[in-house]
């Protein structure tokens, strides 16, 4: 019976404060370029948004459908 390799996994924390998997399940905010995991991005009209640029999205909208 032989010893399996050692497997090194990396993990990485993303702006979002979550840990992933380096390469798996990251995504770039298409607004500011933060770092965030796949759990924390929204796509809005085929752009990916962090949670800050999200809830402004959502804010300017609501301003302007008051308009």
């Amino acid at each position: 019976m032989s010893i399996p390799e050692k497997v090194e996994i990396e993990f990485i924390t993303l702006e979002c404060g979550h840990s992933v998997v380096a390469d798996i399940g990251v995504g770039v905010c298409g607004e500011c370029g933060k770092l965030c995991c796949r759990e924390c991005l929204q796509l809005i009209d085929d752009k990916l948004l962090c949670p800050e640029c999200f809830k402004k999205f959502i804010r300017d909208k609501n301003v302007e459908d008051s308009r």
